[in-house]
């Protein structure tokens, strides 16, 4: 809600300013680059919270599914070869609360858009497995990787760990300058008997 209201404001801010430089001059390619991103990133954001809330869309299956297609749109037009380890179909029968598929889809976004903004990387790679009453989602990249504990902020690592702790769940990031990025998000899972 805080962000798609943030983007509104800022959409609108732009406008002002557009209409402004229209009077003074035709120049206005700044701002409206300005309102076009600002519009996608509000359009996405709003897919994203209806995708959460439909109940059709309630298993951990679906919510890799649409991880994967908004890996595959990220990294159609980019030098990184991404892809998807096939996903278990025992994931239908994993009901995951809307909160629980709102952070695991902004933890993995956050990451994807990292690694094709800072590392370099040549290939990245969605996996996810379950073990012992948790699944596991794990995203990594052959990258440049960097320094952990200088550039923690950069990356987002504490956004991701509340977002996580939200869901009872646990992050980690590994990573070393030259061997690429991991993330692993561990969360507890009950499965549906009856679907």
């Amino acid at each position: 809600h805080d962000e798609l209201g943030h983007r509104l404001t800022k959409v609108s801010l732009f406008l002002e300013l557009a209409e402004r430089e229209a009077k003074e001059n035709s120049n206005l390619t700044t701002f409206l680059k300005k309102i076009k991103t600002n519009t996608i990133g509000l359009s996405e954001g709003i897919r994203d919270l209806i995708w959460s809330l439909d109940p059709k869309k309630d298993t951990l299956f679906q919510t890799i599914i649409r991880l994967q297609e908004f890996g595959d749109r990220l990294f159609e037009f980019s030098n990184m070869n991404f892809k998807m380890e096939s996903v278990d179909n025992s994931f239908e029968k994993i009901d995951l609360e809307p909160e629980t598929r709102k952070h695991v889809l902004m933890i993995f976004k956050e990451a994807m858009n990292n690694s094709l903004k800072y590392s370099d990387a040549e290939k990245a790679m969605l996996h996810s497995q379950t073990e012992n009453g948790h699944v596991e989602i794990i995203f990594k990249d052959d990258g440049k990787g960097f320094d952990l504990f200088q550039e923690r902020k950069g990356y987002g690592l504490k956004n991701m760990k509340d977002r996580a702790e939200k869901i009872n769940g646990k992050i980690e990031m590994k990573t070393k300058e030259g061997e690429g990025t991991e993330i692993r998000l561990k969360i507890p899972i009950l499965i549906n008997v009856l679907r």
